[in-house]
């Protein structure tokens, strides 16, 4: 399995279900790791929430401030080969200077791996964050200013040497097909209280959890 230290092991052998609260382990390992550091968990199986799992332990990261006990620790793993850099920075950024700011943060990120660690970084994954507007008193991301801004980003940490071979990679799903398609749902009744009217709809955080968990107004 590639594990050579000598620390404890949690090991799972679990039908990757909801029912058996796989996340809140892993939300939980963060906290496991400090009083236990050389800890490994491993866990064996195959379910409904394989991707989800699998996604939710790589957006547990390392801190920036780790990269040395990381390496470290990755010396000793004769298996494990560093690929790359996945970094997640924010979500539904609607300022181009702050989307910039970030991918600047992670270029420089990686330039210190490959300067002080003997690995190269054939994988750069800048995540997300790609926004649209979901109200008028919102403006739309100005993509044409952060395409400008990103090429003499890169120009300036002249990327075409220090990554060769590299491949960078954005998430912009949102951005690309969230304004595709309307969310509609059957109004089942309203509900008058303290002057207030409220709609109480078939629809809830299953269907669209932004406005759901009041993450977004409803107007």
């Amino acid at each position: 399995m590639g594990i050579t230290n000598s620390g404890p092991i949690i090991g799972l052998g679990v039908r990757l279900t909801e029912q058996k609260g796989i996340a809140y382990l892993l939300q939980a390992m963060p906290e496991v790791v400090k009083k236990f550091p050389d800890i490994t968990l491993v866990i064996a199986g195959e379910g409904l929430l394989e991707d989800e799992l699998k996604r939710e332990s790589n957006e547990l990261g390392i801190d920036e401030e780790k990269l040395d006990e990381f390496f470290t620790v990755l010396s000793g793993f004769m298996n494990i080969e560093f690929k790359g850099l996945h970094v997640f920075a924010g979500s539904q950024v609607l300022d181009y200077k702050l989307l910039l700011a970030c991918f600047e943060n992670v270029l420089k990120i990686a330039i210190n791996i490959q300067k002080n660690y003997p690995v190269s970084v054939s994988i750069l994954n800048f995540g997300g964050g790609f926004g649209i507007p979901y109200f008028a008193k919102e403006e739309e991301l100005d993509i044409q200013s952060f395409g400008k801004g990103l090429k003499e980003l890169f120009k300036k940490n002249d990327v075409k040497t220090a990554f060769p071979e590299t491949r960078f990679v954005v998430e912009s799903g949102r951005f690309l097909v969230g304004e595709s398609g309307l969310y509609i749902t059957k109004v089942l009744y309203r509900k008058e209280s303290r002057g207030k009217e409220y709609i109480i709809t078939e629809g809830g955080m299953n269907h669209h959890y932004l406005a759901a968990s009041g993450l977004l107004e409803i107007l």
